[in-house]
């Protein structure tokens, strides 16, 4: 119950520390704030932050521990999510004039938001979660995402069709045979 109760806590901080939205939507943030680097720019270079932070976890997990990593980690996200927030509020919501910080300061704040996440909270979750959950209950996770995945597959071909968007049915044809699904 203890490797259940912690596991299910390392992946709500993963969740919700919001690293996977904001690499999702980079360059929208970063339109967002008006930055004076062009937002596909500032995206590649957080790319580029993201490839180091892995090497960085990679390197640092065996010196420092996953304990360690993880604390450091989620503390550097708050900090500098709190400061990438105010940022924008003063950005789109007030007068104040920003022209001075506008080229670096949101690039900076984004970097070392996906610096902290790549070091700690985004490799080292999931290999915690494989070494604390017994082979049973990890082989059960993996059959359900497989079953959850395939359903989510069967409602996307289904509302696809639906409005008319036209989809490729023979690249994924196989995952309609194993759910039996008839749209």
């Amino acid at each position: 119950m203890h490797a259940l109760s912690m596991g299910s806590m390392l992946i709500i901080i993963n969740v919700f520390s919001g690293s996977f939205a904001i690499l999702n939507y980079t360059s929208s943030i970063f339109d967002a704030v008006k930055t004076d680097i062009h937002p596909n720019t500032n995206t590649t270079i957080i790319g580029v932050v993201q490839i180091i932070g892995t090497i960085t976890a990679i390197i640092l997990v065996d010196r420092y521990g996953r304990k360690m990593l993880l604390m450091l980690s989620t503390a550097s996200m708050g900090i500098c999510l709190a400061a990438f927030g105010m940022y924008a509020f003063f950005a789109e919501e007030t007068s104040v004039d920003l022209t001075p910080y506008r080229s670096w300061l949101p690039l900076l704040l984004m970097a070392l938001i996906i610096l902290a996440a790549n070091v700690g909270v985004i490799p080292v979750t999931f290999v915690v979660l494989v070494e604390i959950l017994p082979p049973k209950v990890i082989f059960n996770i993996a059959k359900t995402h497989r079953h959850t995945i395939r359903l989510n597959l069967s409602i996307f071909l289904c509302s696809s069709r639906l409005s008319g968007v036209k989809v490729a049915y023979m690249k994924i044809r196989c995952e309609l045979k194993c759910v039996n699904v008839r749209c």
